[in-house]
């Protein structure tokens, strides 16, 4: 069997076709259901983000695999990857494997650092899981990304600061509208982009701010938490009449602040400057706004500087952290296929499902604002509960017979079968 990884990323592809190739959570397990239906590839598993949206494929022959994968994609997404492969980037086995821990890690990232990449990893596994998309190859490898996603940041600084798409977004507003204090802010959508984004304006002095989301329950609950005011969608025109800042981060598939918009609310600002930051994918407002005298227009790509300054200053971070990763994967390929990792991989696996269902079990008990600490706290007790046995199985020595018994013995504790022979 063999693993390789396909997809386009803020790092090879330009914001217009990140956006044609973007896939929803339920479109990319939909997509993936679609692949692994065919007999060229065993496993499949989808990450779709602002910056990303790449494959991980288990199959026995790659090349068809591969030509299955971009004959998809360009069914769906009318997109014909082959035209321009310096577009994308592909990697087979341990490259892939580095890949993927690094995007876990968040040093692939536009963002170097960010959190909110390790959530997504974690919950497209969780998808990609439940509907058996993955299975023996890729969940075990995908359970060890996300667990050293955590470990690096918990072993270096990686990711203290601010690391965050939101809070570069806060960085530009302050440095087109200046003290923000007595500025009045609007964040459109309620997930956990524009709720970062609503926490960094104001942690940085904005007071006066209002929540705009399709689901206004959502909207309710976030406005709430921040002490902000919450609306509907129907009240963005009047609202940007009146405002200095607006951060845009929905998942909605169109503009939802147009030009006709933008140019009725200027004709009623008499001069005041607008401030427009755009962080969906794909984009929520018509970039032909930018050109609108008085308004100050930033998306993903005018990003890209800050992003830039950020990495040159989590240069050494960055070399930390591949230094982790160069070290897992040496570590993994001095063991054997019937060795404890198989066990340890099951384990967690096993631990992770019993979390989970809790967490849906109990979770309505907390406040949603709460629903982010809980899973960290939850993660982490499990962590803390498996950490020796997991270190007990790493060290059994099966070139003992004592090693071989407790392996055995394990296995058939955890129902993890037999290796196959080959």
């Amino acid at each position: 069997m063999i693993i390789f990884g396909f997809g386009l990323s803020h790092k090879t592809a330009p914001l217009p076709m990140l956006e044609r190739i973007s896939f929803t959570p339920d479109a990319i397990n939909d997509f993936l259901a679609s692949l692994c239906a065919s007999d060229q590839i065993q496993e499949a598993f989808g990450l779709s983000t602002c910056n990303r949206t790449e494959f991980l494929i288990a199959t026995t022959c790659a090349p068809d695999a591969l030509v299955l994968l971009l004959n998809r994609i360009h069914d769906r997404k009318g997109l014909d990857l082959r035209a321009d492969p310096a577009r994308t980037f592909f990697f087979t086995e341990e490259n892939a494997i580095r890949h993927l821990f690094q995007v876990a890690c968040g040093i692939d990232s536009l963002i170097v650092g960010e959190n909110e990449i390790l959530g997504q990893l974690r919950r497209a596994r969780e998808a990609a899981s439940d509907a058996g998309h993955i299975g023996e190859l890729l969940d075990p490898l995908l359970l060890r990304a996300i667990d050293m996603g955590r470990r690096a940041r918990q072993a270096t600084s990686i990711s203290r600061g601010n690391v965050s798409v939101a809070s570069v977004a806060a960085t530009q507003a302050i440095r087109a509208l200046g003290d923000l204090s007595q500025k009045s802010g609007v964040v459109l959508g309620a997930g956990k982009t524009a709720e970062a984004a609503a926490v960094q304006l104001a942690e940085r002095g904005l007071k006066d701010l209002t929540i705009i989301n399709r689901t206004y329950e959502r909207a309710h609950q976030l406005a709430s938490s921040l002490g902000a005011r919450e609306t509907d969608l129907g009240q963005i025109g009047p609202i940007l009449t009146q405002t200095d800042v607006v951060i845009c981060a929905t998942g909605a598939p169109h503009y939802i602040i147009t030009l006709p918009m933008v140019e009725s609310a200027l004709s009623t600002r008499q001069g005041r400057p607008l401030m427009l930051l755009d962080v969906s994918v794909p984009r929520n407002i018509d970039p032909a706004v930018g050109a609108l005298e008085g308004v100050h227009l930033c998306s993903q790509e005018d990003l890209v500087q800050l992003a830039e300054e950020n990495r040159a200053q989590r240069e050494a971070q960055v070399l930390e952290v591949n230094v982790l990763i160069d070290e897992e994967i040496a570590a993994s390929q001095q063991r054997a296929a019937g060795d404890p990792s198989r066990l340890v991989a099951a384990l967690h696996r096993q631990v992770e499902q019993v979390r989970r269902e809790y967490l849906k079990r109990h979770g309505h008990h907390f406040h949603p604002h709460e629903q982010h600490q809980l899973e960290m706290f939850s993660s982490g007790l499990t962590r803390a509960i498996l950490h020796d046995i997991v270190e007990n199985l790493r060290e059994l020595n099966l070139d003992t017979a004592e090693g071989q018994r407790r392996y055995e013995l394990a296995r058939e504790l955890l129902s993890v079968p037999p290796e196959k022979n080959n």
